[in-house]
């Protein structure tokens, strides 16, 4: 339907900028929206497409939005539960969180 809005998981990989091109031939608006609660090193990814029957007047690669507030649940980490009451004991994790080498190189660390 014209002004219709397409919203789909991806990873993203070698046919991710021809998809980007391909929906912007049919929409006014497309981005590419990462969750927080998907892990750093993850390459899933949301493609969310507005504006079906018009075409997308921006040029070059599509937007990048990191989607979630400063409460939400940071994937990379553990959070210890709070069970009031209950028998419950907090185990570190087995292993750590990836350290993906694009962090690596440009100073972050993954675990922090």
């Amino acid at each position: 339907a014209p002004g219709g809005v397409f919203v789909s998981k991806i990873y993203r990989g070698r046919g991710a900028t021809a998809l980007f091109e391909d929906l912007r031939s049919d929409f006014t608006e497309v981005i590419c929206a990462k969750p927080r609660c998907s892990r750093s090193a993850s390459v899933e990814a949301f493609v969310v497409a507005r504006g079906f029957g018009g075409r997308c007047a921006d040029a070059g690669p599509a937007r990048f939005v990191a989607c979630g507030g400063d409460d939400a649940f940071d994937a990379d980490a553990s959070f210890p539960l709070d069970l009031e009451g209950l028998a419950y004991e907090f185990l570190e994790p087995v292993q750590a969180p990836l350290r993906p080498p694009h962090l690596a190189e440009a100073g972050g660390d993954a675990a922090d």
